[in-house]
């Protein structure tokens, strides 16, 4: 992607930012741009916006639970992870040791 300077009105607070070009002279000069990154506001006024690629630390999911996933880690790792709401009236306990019997049974039958 090419630089290109746009000028324009900025509107800042807070928890947003809103930027309003003058009207571009060449229809197409710009393409739609949507990505998640860091924006750096410089005490001067100057603006910064610094493109991130976010991470997708989920491994690949070998088995949806109940109450959970059980996921093959890019490492190699096995992850099971759990989540019991305290409105469930379940006990806890014996649900999570339930669950983690039929985790390892998933992996058994792999």
């Amino acid at each position: 992607m090419e630089k290109i300077n746009i000028f324009g009105r900025a509107v800042i607070n807070q928890n947003n930012f809103h930027f309003s070009p003058r009207p571009v002279t060449r229809t197409g000069e710009l393409q739609p741009m949507a990505c998640h990154g860091q924006a750096i506001l410089s005490s001067d006024g100057s603006f910064d916006f610094i493109h991130r690629p976010r991470k997708n630390y989920r491994g690949v999911l070998i088995k949806k639970l109940a109450h959970g996933r059980l996921s093959s880690t890019k490492d190699g790792g096995i992850l099971l992870t759990l989540k019991f709401m305290p409105d469930e009236n379940l006990n806890i306990a014996e649900e999570m040791h339930l669950e983690a019997w039929r985790a390892c049974q998933a992996i058994v039958g792999r």
